[in-house]
Formats: structure tokens, sequence, C-alpha cells
């Protein structure tokens, strides 16, 4: 089969298993679900992720690259952490599909803002250019990573479900109260 089928195809299924877990939790989603939404074998669903698990990290980590790239993106551009923060939530929110199974994920499987993470270098990096602050451990650079995305999930998600208002003035609020602590 040729690459771009391959990388069309598991777009295609992180995609469905994004779609099923923001509307069912991210513990409901099953190659079964997938399949049929993408309309193919389940089959294919492990072939390309080899388990369950496999296919929700898959899932986790598209999203994952596209918010902190967005994030990058906009303290390459010299944005405050104020800046970046507000529009981290707005992002979430605008990809409220994304940003529900995301949350849904880390709570049903976790999120260990650790060395030990699989993914730690690469949220490190991001976590740096977020914070910028020499003297910070590594060890703190990710703790601090998990507070301020733990954080802006937390606030878009109250935005989504409408306990908070989609305004400025609400971000101005949540800005103050998170970034505040750092």
């Amino acid at each position: 089969m040729a690459r771009r089928n391959l990388v069309d195809i598991d777009a295609k299924i992180i995609k469905a298993i994004i779609t099923i877990g923001a509307k069912e939790g991210a513990k409901n989603v099953t190659a079964e679900k997938v399949a049929k939404l993408c309309g193919i074998s389940h089959f294919t669903c492990f072939k390309h992720f080899g388990t369950k698990l496999g296919m929700l990290k898959a899932a986790a980590a598209s999203f994952d690259r596209q918010y902190m790239d967005f994030m990058a993106s906009l303290i390459k551009q010299g944005d405050s952490l104020r800046v970046v923060f507000t529009n981290m939530i707005e992002e979430f929110v605008k990809n409220s599909e994304g940003s529900l199974f995301y949350m849904s994920f880390i709570s049903d499987y976790g999120f260990d803002p650790t060395e030990k993470n699989e993914r730690s270098q690469e949220f490190l990096k991001y976590a740096k250019l977020f914070f910028k602050d020499e003297k910070m451990s590594d060890r703190d650079y990710l703790l601090y990573w998990d507070y301020i995305t733990s954080m802006g999930f937390y606030y878009a998600e109250k935005i989504i479900h409408g306990y908070l208002s989609n305004n400025i003035d609400t971000l101005n609020i949540v800005c103050k109260i998170c970034l505040e602590k750092l």
C-alpha cells in the first residue's frame, strides 16, 4: 500500500477516535466503533496502532502536537505568557471535540508529568519555550507545563459546557487566577 494511503488511513482513524472519545469518553472508544465510522475493518485499526491504548495514545499525541505547535508559533512571535495562555484556551474551545477527547483520555489514563513519560522530551521542548527560565530544572519545567495545560483544559471545558462565558473578561480573570501562581 502506498505511503500516502497509510497516512490517510491513520488520519481517518485518529479523527474517528477523537470524535467517539469526545462524545462517549476515551474508555468507550473501541476498534469496532472506529472501524464503522471509518468504513474499514477493525483489524485495520489494530494493524495500524497495535492496541486500543495504542490508538488512544496516537490520537492524544496528534492533538497534543497540534496545540503545542499552535502555542509555539505564538511564543516565537514574542507574545507574552498571558497572550499565549489566553490563545491556548481559545484554541481549546475552538477545537472542542479534540479538547473533550483529550481531557477524557487524561482523566481515564492519566498523565505523568515527569521524565518517566515516554513523550517527556517533547513536552520539555515546549515547556522551555513557554517558560524561558534558565534556573528551572527539567522536572520543574514538566510540572509547570502540566499545571498550565491542565488549567487551560479545565477552564476551556467550563466554557465549552457553558458554565463560563466565552469572552475577554472571563479569559482575563482566568489568566489572573492561573498565571498569578507562576
